[in-house]
């Protein structure tokens, strides 16, 4: 997982990237240093314009400029996306640790 993305996260921006069944990759971010603001059905409808629905992806991964753990936002996200039909693994990476944490793995 680290080799994939350890390039990605060079900008001090969140930035969250789907990793989808064929291996593509979407990329969204609201260029904010400590969060991402989306809306959900935005997300769905432009995964939807390039072909894929919510369930094609196999992994999310978000990064945290600063914080070394996912926040309660991050696990409300996390929720939503499960709550639409993504069965994935969901990540952070640390920039400070250069690290990726699973989320599930966190939570048991």
């Amino acid at each position: 997982m680290y080799a994939i993305f350890k390039n990605r996260f060079t900008e001090p921006i969140e930035v969250m990237y789907f990793l989808m069944n064929d291996t593509s990759l979407y990329r969204l971010t609201s260029n904010e240093a400590n969060r991402i603001r989306f809306r959900l059905w935005e997300v769905e409808n432009d995964l939807k314009q390039k072909g894929f629905e919510i369930s094609d992806v196999i992994v999310i991964i978000h990064n945290h400029t600063r914080e070394t753990y996912f926040s309660s936002n991050d696990i409300i996200m996390y929720a939503s996306f499960k709550h639409e039909g993504f069965e994935g693994r969901f990540y952070i990476y640390v920039w400070r640790t250069r690290s990726i944490y699973e989320l599930a793995e966190r939570l048991r």
